[in-house]
C-alpha cells in the first residue's frame, strides 16, 4: 500500500513511477528518487495537455505551454508551481557532478509529486475532488503499509491520558459548591431558633452562690460581734465619783493647802 493507491485505476503509468521513486527513497537512493519525480511530473503534463503539447518540447516548454493556456485558478497555479520545483530538483541530481545525500529535499520532491498527482486526477474527473484534502503520510511511506498495532509506548500514553481525564473528572466533583450554587440550592431560609432571656440572678452557678453565702455570714458575724461589744460597754457599771483616784488625790492636794493657810494664818494672829 503506498500514497499513489488512487492513481491505479486512473493511471497504472504514473503509479508505477510514483511506486518506484518511493521505493529508491526508502532504499536511501536520494538522488535517484529526485529523478523519478521529475520523470513522472513531466509525464502528467503531457497527458495534461494531451493533443495541446508541442512535438519534441522539452519540460520547460511544455510547462510554459501548459501556464499559457492556464486560466489563473489557484489550483492551476499550485500545479505549475509543483512542476517548476520538481523540474529544478530533478536536473540537479540528473546532472550533479557529486552525489548527495539529500534525504530532506527527496523528501519535500515526494510531497511535490503526490499534490502534482491530485491535481491531475481531479482534472481527469472532477468527481475526485475529495482527494484535495488528503495529506502525504510519511509513516505510510516508510511502513509501506497502514500501521495496525500500537507500539509499547503508545498504548502507555494512552493509558495515561485516560487516567488524566478521569483525575480531571474526579477533581471536579470533589471541588466545594460556590456560595452562588449554595444560593440556589438553598432556598427556605432556616427557621429562627427562640432564645429565652435569662435572668442575671439565674446565671449564677452554684459554686458562687455558695461563695456570696460565706461571705454574707462572715459579714453577719464581724457585725454582730461588734454590736455585742458595743453594748457590754455601754451596760459595764462606772465608779462613784467619790472613790475615783483621781478625785482623791485632788482633794488631798487642796486640803493641804488650805491646812498649811489655816497654820500660817494662826501664828500671825497670834
Amino acid at each position: 500500500m503506498t500514497n499513489f493507491d488512487f492513481l491505479k485505476d486512473i493511471d497504472p503509468d504514473l503509479f508505477t513511477i510514483a511506486g518506484i521513486a518511493e521505493k529508491l527513497y526508502r532504499d536511501e537512493y536520494f538522488e535517484q528518487c529526485m529523478g523519478q519525480t521529475r520523470r513522472f511530473a513531466e509525464n502528467a503534463v503531457k497527458k495534461v495537455l494531451g493533443s495541446h503539447a508541442p512535438y519534441d518540447a522539452t519540460f520547460d516548454e511544455l510547462i510554459n505551454t501548459l501556464k499559457d493556456r492556464s486560466g489563473g485558478a489557484a489550483i492551476e497555479k499550485e500545479f505549475i508551481d509543483d512542476l517548476y520545483f520538481l523540474k529544478k530538483a530533478g536536473n540537479l541530481s540528473v546532472h550533479g557532478a557529486t552525489v548527495k545525500k539529500d534525504a530532506i529535499t527527496a523528501m519535500e520532491c515526494l510531497r511535490r509529486m503526490f499534490e502534482v498527482a491530485i491535481n491531475y486526477a481531479v482534472h481527469l474527473d472532477k468527481t475526485n475532488a475529495h482527494l484535495l484534502k488528503k495529506n502525504y503520510d510519511e509513516e505510510l511511506l516508510l511502513l509501506g503499509r497502514p500501521k495496525q498495532e500500537q507500539t509499547l509506548k503508545e498504548k502507555y500514553l494512552a493509558a495515561k491520558q485516560i487516567l488524566e481525564k478521569q483525575d480531571k473528572k474526579k477533581e471536579k466533583t470533589q471541588k466545594p459548591l460556590s456560595t452562588k450554587k449554595l444560593k440556589k440550592t438553598v432556598k427556605k431560609p432556616l427557621p429562627k431558633i427562640k432564645t429565652e432571656k435569662i435572668k442575671p440572678a439565674e446565671k449564677e452557678t452554684k459554686q458562687q452562690k455558695k461563695i456570696k453565702g460565706k461571705k454574707l455570714s462572715t459579714k453577719t458575724l464581724i457585725s454582730k460581734k461588734s454590736k455585742q461589744n458595743k453594748s457590754s460597754k455601754q451596760k459595764e457599771p462606772g465608779l462613784p465619783l467619790f472613790l475615783n483616784p483621781v478625785i482623791i488625790t485632788i482633794s488631798f492636794f487642796f486640803g493641804a493647802i488650805v491646812i498649811a493657810l489655816i497654820g500660817v494664818l494662826m501664828r500671825n494672829f497670834h
